[in-house]
């Protein structure tokens, strides 16, 4: 079905392309917000600050993220015993196919080879369809560590314990 792999530089044209077309779906929300929009068109720089994650079909990146491992430097915000999840795109073509649920495990599988007991999701207000994903997923609202305003959005940590998952 999908390729689960790293990010490597020559796929950076495809990612930023990818990312530029995900965010688009938004662009109601995007265009009070234009540097926010802006960024997605660099999404592979992310690649200096965390480690990529991509999801491939035929050879062709259809979702990505952004996976921050534990002891990683970070913001003030982070607990650096808790690796995060960040930036989940999916081609809008793909929406529905599972590649954001292969990518999420992928982190979840990574989280645990490095022996973490949880992990984080970092989600903006704008991103209403994540936040439902992370309460229907068993994540909860971490309020120690919530992250008031960037740029004017709001975001939110959830944090999810990994025990359950080892078991699968």
């Amino acid at each position: 079905m999908f390729e689960i792999r790293d990010y490597h530089r020559d796929d950076a044209l495809q990612l930023d392309a990818l990312a530029v077309r995900a965010i688009e779906q938004h662009q109601a929300i995007y265009h009070e917000l234009p540097e926010g929009a802006d960024k997605m068109k660099h999404y592979s720089s992310l690649s200096d600050s965390m480690q990529i994650v991509v999801a491939t079909k035929q050879q062709r990146i259809v979702g990505t993220v952004g996976y921050v491992p534990a002891n990683m430097e970070r913001t003030g915000i982070f607990s650096t015993r808790t690796p995060i999840v960040r930036m989940l795109v999916v081609d809008p073509e793909q929406l529905g196919s599972g590649v954001d649920k292969a990518l999420a495990k992928e982190c979840m599988c990574r989280a645990l080879r490095e022996g973490c007991d949880s992990i984080a999701l970092h989600i903006s207000s704008m991103m209403s369809v994540s936040t439902r994903i992370a309460r229907r997923t068993g994540m909860e609202f971490d309020e120690a560590a919530n992250d008031d305003e960037t740029e004017g959005v709001e975001y939110a940590i959830y944090q999810l314990p990994l025990t359950a998952v080892g078991d699968q």
